[in-house]
């Protein structure tokens, strides 16, 4: 089973294994529709794309998503002030408040990119949070685009 992988990645790159593992589990085995008269269907996705982010610009990101209405995923690092993130903040990686695993490693999240904006200069991600409504706004929040380690298109079906 893909889902017995999560946390067995080699050290180094668990960050970027885990988000492979995460996104063959939404392309083999989906996520259980949940709405009234779905009941039984799941949303799976058909392929992805890996995306560097050094080789794109924040203006071809927002046409993904805005203008081609892509899906997207990202992953960061996490630090104790990811949690606390505010309705309206924006979530900066702060490495000397790292949250790290029992093996030492930098701690990091993936989520859903579900919008982008521009505040003070600085571009940032509006992403859907696994943690549910209870974290930020209703379950969405921001991060820096600066501090998204790696992104990823995906294509649903």
């Amino acid at each position: 089973m893909i889902s017995g992988e999560l946390g067995t990645e080699p050290g180094g790159g668990r960050g970027e294994s885990r988000m492979h593992v995460a996104l063959r589990v939404l392309q083999e085995i989906g996520i259980a529709a949940e709405d009234p008269g779905l009941e039984g269907m799941r949303y799976k996705i058909y392929n992805w794309k890996m995306i560097n982010k050094e080789d794109v610009k924040f203006k071809e990101i927002a046409e993904e998503i805005g203008i081609k209405a892509r899906v997207m995923a990202a992953g960061f690092k996490i630090s104790s002030n990811f949690r606390t993130t505010k309705p309206g903040e924006i979530y900066s990686y702060e490495p000397n408040k790292r949250e790290k695993n029992e093996d030492g490693v930098t701690r990091s999240h993936c989520v859903l990119v579900v919008g982008f904006g521009r505040r003070e200069g600085q571009e940032y991600l509006v992403f859907q949070n696994s943690a549910g409504i209870e974290f930020g706004e209703e379950g969405f929040g921001r991060v820096y685009l600066k501090d998204v380690l790696r992104m990823a298109t995906l294509k649903v079906i």
